[in-house]
């Protein structure tokens, strides 16, 4: 039997601001206080050797943990995503509409893939809760 549980994603921000926007606006997640991930914990796992700022956002069955680092957008493609199951696919949709979010959308012909980019282009995928 496999015991491995999922306990959060961590991911990058430009901003709190942005974060905020993202995390308690569209995805409607409780903030934490931001703390300070001291430099050398930086340099050692991440190879940055600046202290960064850290807040987390939790729903009631996920959280992410958001670095707040500003870096310069590069033209690589990202691929890195997360995929959460939201309870009403159209109205998250329209929410993200409202708030400005980019979505993709595919039909492969058996089933529509949908993703939204956040305001500092990290990928989730979307898909339609089974418990709705």
């Amino acid at each position: 039997m496999n015991k491995i549980q999922y306990i959060h994603t961590g991911i990058t921000s430009s901003c709190i601001e942005n974060a905020d926007r993202f995390f308690s606006g569209i995805l409607g997640m409780t903030k934490s206080e931001p703390k300070e991930t001291p430099a050398p914990v930086c340099n050692t796992l991440f190879g940055i050797q600046e202290a960064i700022t850290r807040v987390n956002y939790t729903g009631e069955q996920c959280q992410f943990e958001v670095f707040i680092r500003r870096t310069d957008k590069t033209d690589i493609p990202v691929i890195a995503h997360t995929c959460i199951a939201v309870p009403d696919l159209k109205i998250f949709l329209d929410t993200c509409r409202t708030g400005n979010i980019e979505i993709k959308e595919f039909n492969t012909g058996a089933k529509n893939i949908t993703f939204i980019k956040d305001y500092d282009g990290n990928l989730y995928e979307l898909q339609q809760s089974e418990l709705s």
